[in-house]
């Protein structure tokens, strides 16, 4: 007897050292048995399934084991099975449990026991229309299968909503949860939210249902929020004289809190006479001559903006100086400033950083900068190899001066056309005078930092260079009576900073 205990005591150690199971009882396996309504039917689900093994799906009913004991197998790769509604009933007590069979042996998973009552996941919640007023949305529910058949318990749900373009949630739980209807507060005003919602039996047996399908819906425009940004530009006319528009930046969606009908923009002059009333649509009009002083307000259906203030002259108050624009690769123009007020004289309210390209009469961009500081980064959308010119602004309640404009570039490259028109003409019979067109602005793409003239004659083989950043150069030639027979000139382009003549 002895000898067949050792034996089998040697056989179950061999089957441990090669990984195989002795069929006892191991971990659940990740088991888990949901009752599923309105079907009625028991889906248990498991950890991932080895493609290589067997899963069976073992249930028994305690009221008549163990005639009351099945078995399923799974499909091949399936990590779930489902026993139908037949096989199982309501109010009777159930074990399940998974048998794994692979190559390396079997493993048995612990039981699961339970009523199906315990382990019921209600029908999804259906959501009514959103009833959306000034205060808030109410959302109500219904779940109609589960009050007509499982009266008790009653289900108590959750919500969670969201802006349409948020990725985040916000959560509602069961505690905050009025079961007849909720009502969500401080929502941002014309916003669309997306709101879902959950159940559970409300003494916590059972499992959380899926959650309903989002229900869209937008809330009720507000009166506009903040002031409207003004700002101003100058244009010359056909006739040379400089024309200026009002020019002003929509409001952000935040802002706006509804469809922006229209702007209303008024003009005074230095008596605070009214010029002009307008309403007109975004976001520019021009400035009527007598015009000093301009405001503009948006409106919606609801209300409008407090009115946003501009003085249209140019003051002898100080203004910035020693302007500097740094390229941040691939980022903007970095902008550093320097100011001194005047003892005893008014302060500026802000300052104005504004860009715009040098070429193109396109509308120019600016941000605004509080008093006392000196720097500012413009993210506007710059195209490499254009040149922009730079300006800040100092800005009093009486009117604005500026700084010198400053030309920069996001990213420079080589100038598209070389010098034109190059001219070499004897001033005497020592000295000649080079001359040559500019390259155009359009096409120089960067910073000109100077030209490179290469000069030789018939009568000599040296071949001399010079360099210069202006568009023509004397030179003093030694060997004077010679017939000027070879003239190069050549251009080059460096940053900004490199060197610069």
């Amino acid at each position: 007897m002895k000898s067949q205990w050792n034996t089998a005591w040697l056989l179950l150690l061999a089957l441990k050292a090669f990984g195989l199971k002795e069929g006892d009882p191991v971990a659940s396996m990740g088991l888990r048995c949901f009752h599923m309504l309105p079907s009625g039917v028991m889906n248990c689900t498991w950890s991932t399934a080895d493609v290589n093994a067997t899963y069976v799906l073992f249930y028994q009913n305690h009221k008549y084991p163990p005639r009351g004991t099945h078995r399923v197998q799974a499909e091949q790769g399936q990590n779930w099975q489902v026993v139908t509604r037949t096989q199982v009933k309501m109010g009777e007590e159930y074990s399940v449990w998974l048998e794994v069979q692979h190559a390396a042996g079997v493993e048995v998973s612990k039981k699961l026991n339970f009523s199906l009552e315990e382990i019921v996941k209600p029908p999804v919640p259906e959501l009514n229309p959103v009833e959306v007023s000034s205060s808030g949305a109410m959302v109500r529910w219904e779940n109609p299968y589960w009050l007509e058949n499982i009266p008790d318990p009653p289900l108590v749900c959750e919500l969670r909503y969201k802006t349409s373009t948020d990725a985040v949630w916000t959560w509602v739980g069961v505690e905050r949860v009025k079961q007849e209807g909720h009502k969500l507060e401080q929502l941002d005003s014309f916003t669309w939210y997306e709101v879902q919602a959950r159940c559970i039996p409300e003494r916590g047996q059972g499992f959380w249902s899926e959650w309903s399908s989002p229900h869209t819906f937008r809330t009720p425009e507000a009166a506009p929020l903040s002031q409207v940004d003004v700002w101003r530009k100058v244009r010359l006319a056909e006739n040379s004289e400089p024309r200026f528009y009002l020019l002003w930046k929509p409001l952000e969606p935040e802002a706006a809190r509804g469809n922006i009908l229209n702007y209303t923009v008024d003009f005074w002059d230095r008596h605070q006479t009214t010029v002009a009333s307008l309403v007109c649509a975004c976001c520019s009009v021009p400035v009527p001559p007598a015009a000093s002083y301009a405001q503009v307000s948006a409106y919606n259906s609801v209300g409008k903006t407090p009115p946003a203030g501009l003085s249209l002259e140019q003051t002898d108050l100080p203004g910035p100086w020693e302007v500097q624009v740094l390229v941040a690769e691939n980022l903007g123009l970095n902008v550093t400033w320097k100011f001194s007020p005047r003892p005893g004289e008014a302060q500026p309210k802000q300052f104005v950083v504004e860009w715009r390209e040098e070429i193109y009469e396109e509308s120019p961009g600016w941000i605004r900068s509080p008093v006392g500081s000196s720097r500012a980064f413009l993210r506007g959308n710059f195209r490499p190899k254009v040149p922009y010119l730079v300006s800040v602004y100092a800005v009093y309640t009486q009117g604005s001066n500026s700084s010198a404009p400053v030309r920069a570039y996001v990213r420079e490259g080589v100038p598209s056309v070389g010098p034109q028109a190059v001219r070499g003409r004897s001033v005497s019979p020592t000295v000649l005078l080079i001359s040559w067109e500019e390259i155009p602005l359009a096409n120089r793409h960067g910073h000109l930092t100077h030209y490179t003239i290469y000069l030789n004659s018939s009568t000599s083989r040296n071949l001399k260079v010079y360099r210069t950043s202006e568009s023509d150069l004397v030179v003093a030639w030694s060997q004077g009576g010679g017939r000027w027979a070879d003239l190069c000139l050549q251009w080059f382009l460096t940053a900004v900073h490199l060197g610069r003549l």
